[in-house]
């Protein structure tokens, strides 16, 4: 289904820029429209050029500058209507970064420029601005731009430095009690505060809540106590903007097996949000190695049983990737280790079937960080062998990799170097599947919280 098919276009504010000289008519002008002109980065555009000849060649092209200073960009190449009117809701390009008609084409299919830039995170600041260009012949003939923003106007943004917590909490307008989430992040550590803000947009009381490698807090994925996470429950419920009895847990990758974890072990969490997640406990991250395989997690003072290493430890695997500068998927190993050991497959499978409420499960089909869809359907058929009470669901999403979240942000990563294990490692899926994926799931993720927070 083609993507554009799939969204809900929003309100319309006409914007003008450039290519018009203040004499001239507006009617024999070029210029490129775009609504809104101010937006979150979850609603999508409407872009269309005006005062074009009957067919005429025209290339667009939008482009953004990262915190880093890397620009991002994308180029297509159209053709005018009869009317001398193109609009990318209706015209798919003759050539360029993607293909099909769709609004947000030239967003989604932007990449880094420069070959260094190769596998570089898309990091932009909050708010940003995407320009986009027309050009007849090689000619600029219009420009406009449109800002993209996390934080709507009405939400506020709290510290939370609480009992040893580190966060950050946004919150809706209104006085509440607002219903809330807390999230957790995945093997790269610190905060998600890009989502928590954009949930906190749409209602939700959101705590991004960091637990290792950020400010004093531990460098490494070993020994994270999970009654750090019982201690935010009860800093949230103890708000009164804040309704307890409401509470939401959610996470990516380690995240998404964090998350599963702690509903498992924390009958307050009502609703269980989990992407690319992994049904069994694996083991820490970024020890010393003199140190030895560490757990994640403990409870009580006690490791969480966990499987020992999802990444492939073949010397000349790794150096095979290494040599040519690529991404090395690690799904091959995670799948060699749970194939030969189904003893430690049970102990470490989480025990999702005490889960307090629903649970959602996001993966793709093509993720090479770690096969999140077999290990989603883990806990899928732990919860049916169970006769779970409670709604659950799991979505793989056919070609989508490891980078399944907020749409309309560029979706061609395919690959950076992990800011824990220092390594460069690949994500998995194609553009056009990574966002039909974050598209949808998107979608699926708030109707979920509407209906079970």
């Amino acid at each position: 289904m083609d993507i554009r098919n799939r969204l809900s276009i929003g309100f319309s504010i006409l914007l003008i820029i450039g290519g018009v000289a203040p004499n001239e008519v507006l009617s024999n002008s070029q210029a490129i429209q775009v609504s809104p002109e101010r937006a979150l980065v979850d609603v999508p555009l409407t872009i269309s050029v005006t005062g074009l000849e009957p067919q005429q060649p025209i290339t667009l092209q939008a482009s953004v500058t990262d915190v880093s200073q890397v620009v991002w960009s994308a180029q297509a190449n159209f053709v005018a209507d009869d009317n001398g009117t193109l609009d990318l809701k209706q015209s798919a390009p003759v050539s360029g970064s993607y293909t099909g008609a769709d609004p947000m084409g030239l967003v989604w299919s932007m990449t880094p420029e420069g070959d260094k830039n190769k596998y570089t995170w898309p990091a932009f600041a909050d708010p940003f601005i995407i320009t986009f260009k027309a050009s007849i012949n090689g000619k600029v003939i219009a420009t406009s731009q449109a800002e993209r923003t996390c934080i709507a106007d009405n939400v506020r943004r709290e510290v939370v430095r609480n009992n040893g917590l580190f966060g950050t909490l946004y919150l809706p307008s209104g006085k509440g009690p607002h219903p809330a989430i807390i999230l957790v992040s995945g093997s790269g550590g610190g905060l998600s505060e890009r989502s928590a803000a954009i949930y906190a947009a749409h209602g939700y009381a959101a705590l991004a809540l960091a637990y290792f490698n950020y400010e004093t807090l531990p460098k490494a994925l070993i020994n994270i106590p999970l009654e750090y996470f019982g201690k935010a429950i009860k800093y949230l419920q103890e708000r009164r903007d804040i309704d307890g009895k409401r509470l939401a847990i959610m996470g990516g990758s380690r995240g998404g097996e964090l998350s599963l974890l702690l509903g498992a072990y924390f009958p307050q969490f009502k609703a269980v949000i989990a992407m690319v997640p992994s049904g069994l406990v694996w083991s820490g991250i970024g020890g010393a190695p003199e140190d030895g395989v560490q757990p994640a997690w403990t409870y009580n003072g006690k490791a969480i049983p966990f499987m020992q290493g999802g990444e492939n430890s073949d010397y000349n695997y790794m150096q095979e990737y290494n040599i040519r500068g690529e991404p090395m998927p690690l799904t091959p190993g995670f799948v060699k280790q749970i194939e030969r050991n189904p003893e430690s497959n049970k102990k470490a499978t989480i025990p999702v079937e005490r889960i307090n409420g629903a649970v959602l499960m996001i993966s793709g089909e093509d993720d090479q960080m770690w096969p999140s869809c077999r290990m989603a359907e883990i806990s899928m058929e732990r919860l049916r062998q169970n006769n779970f009470p409670y709604h659950y669901e799991h979505v793989c999403y056919p070609g989508a990799g490891h980078l399944i979240g907020i749409p309309f942000l560029p979706a061609t990563c395919a690959g950076s170097k992990h800011p824990v294990a220092g390594s460069l490692f690949a994500y998995g899926g194609d553009a056009v599947s990574n966002e039909i994926a974050s598209v949808n799931s998107w979608q699926k993720i708030l109707d979920f919280l509407d209906k079970y927070l």
